[in-house]
């Protein structure tokens, strides 16, 4: 289109200039001949008339070459601007290729990089739209549900999982979603090959740069191994807690577990009574008839503490033939009415291997805060009393009193004077005759130690 007014415009300049030169020399020479009358003047007018039409065409091509020399010079610095502007256009665009080829070549790193991560995380790790369909399954998860990636991806919990449990897991990422909040919690799973295995499973919402919610991810990692060896151990710990404090012969709590109670008491400040109570002559019982014998006359025995003292008293079997019973009362009356039944219940015939054996106790009470402040002194002051009813003929119970504390310290002062002496020599054996008041003859002696 340019090129074709071009020419035009130059066709329109040749026509014209081509006019006026015609119109110029036809005139010039009319007006010469009509001037001149002889040849010299005529060369002459001549000769003025083609200096004037040449300076004329002159100044004519000067300002055309002037306007054509300034079009195309204006032209090439366009070209050149133009060109200038392409080169940087070209750098730039070269520049930007280049840019966006270490991006793309970053971005391929982060990826792999990150799809590396996530595929060899131990954990299953996965991601869901607003429908809750996974667009993220790693190879653990995949692993874990026996599927393929082309089988869940796209996909819903109940084409993966079973009525029930993609109905809890629909739960939580509703949970999720309504709240925007992660949760962390244990759900079991029933796997595609029918195991049922326990998760712990963390979820959160993936947010947009606006803070909206485009999907949600979870990382889920199996603990059914975990869980059992939990368990093993709540077992073993309950096993071991009860070996160390039950007693196996009478599957009674035995002397560490009633000692733990009664500390516990001791901080409540509630009044209660402790009685102990131990076998008398038992010892005999288990010579004569060996250990098993007396074993089974024991268990007897707690059954018969069962029968006596209400589901509320603490029983327990403190070793060997001792015997220890908390009842949570502060009535004198009321235990004297237990021990009353006990030991008339004992004093019954116990059948053991066909044989009847009779047995008696001896039976000391103390009571909280009265006699004693604390677990020690409850021992000390029942274990006191029990001592109190032996002394008194056995098949017993005394109530403690301040005053048998005082006459067991004078007990063991001088058991303790008396071993003192004989370490030290202070003992002197003097013998005393012993005579016939008939006959008044020496019949014997007495040996006496002062």
């Amino acid at each position: 289109m340019d090129d074709s007014k071009n020419l035009k415009h130059a066709f329109l300049i040749s026509i014209t200039y081509f006019t006026v030169s015609a119109l110029w020399i036809f005139l010039s020479d009319s007006a010469v001949a009509f001037l001149a009358d002889d040849a010299d003047k005529i060369t002459i007018l001549q000769t003025y008339k083609g200096w004037f039409f040449v300076s004329i065409t002159a100044v004519v091509l000067f300002f055309l070459s002037s306007k054509f020399f300034n079009t195309m010079h204006q032209q090439c610095i366009q070209c050149f601007e133009q060109n200038e502007k392409y080169k940087k256009t070209k750098r730039s665009l070269e520049q930007t290729k280049e840019i966006v080829a270490a991006s793309q070549t970053e971005l391929s790193k982060y990826g792999t990089l990150l799809t590396t991560i996530i595929n060899n995380s131990p954990d299953a790790v996965f991601a869901k739209d607003l429908d809750g369909k996974y667009i993220l399954f790693n190879d653990t998860a995949l692993k874990m549900v026996n599927m393929t990636s082309d089988e869940v991806l796209g996909k819903n919990d109940e084409m993966i999982f079973t009525p029930e449990d993609s109905l809890k897991l629909k739960e939580d990422d509703r949970a999720v979603m309504t709240s925007g909040r992660a949760i962390i919690k244990e759900e079991e799973i029933v796997t595609n090959d029918g195991i049922r295995k326990t998760f712990l499973i963390t979820k959160g919402p993936l947010l947009d740069k606006e803070d909206k919610t485009f999907g949600m991810f979870g990382i889920s990692k199996d603990i059914t191994e975990q869980k059992k060896y939990e368990r093993y151990l709540l077992e073993s710990k309950d096993k071991f807690y009860n070996l160390s404090h039950m007693n196996l012969v009478t599957n009674l709590p035995n002397r560490l577990h009633i000692s733990e109670v009664l500390t516990k008491k001791c901080l409540k400040n509630l009044p209660f009574y402790l009685i102990l109570f131990d076998l008398d002559e038992f010892k005999i019982i288990n010579d004569s008839y060996g250990h098993r014998f007396g074993d089974k006359l024991l268990f007897e025995i707690s059954k018969v503490l069962k029968e006596v003292f209400d589901p509320t008293a603490f029983i327990a079997c403190m070793g060997g033939d001792e015997f220890g019973i908390i009842v949570n009362s502060s009535d004198r009356e009321e235990i004297l009415v237990l021990m009353q039944k006990l030991h008339d219940n004992l004093n019954k015939p116990f059948k053991i291997d066909l044989i009847d054996v009779y047995i008696t106790a001896s039976s000391g009470i103390c009571s909280y805060p009265d006699d004693a402040k604390s677990m020690e002194e409850l021992y000390q002051a029942a274990d006191t009393a029990m001592y109190k009813a032996k002394k008194m003929g056995k098949n017993r119970f005394s109530f403690y009193n301040a005053e048998f504390k005082k006459d067991a310290v004078a007990y063991t002062q001088i058991v303790t004077n008396l071993k003192q002496a004989i370490n030290i020599n202070e003992l002197e054996l003097y013998f005393q005759s012993q005579n016939n008041p008939i006959t008044s003859k020496i019949i014997g002696a007495e040996a006496l130690l002062r």
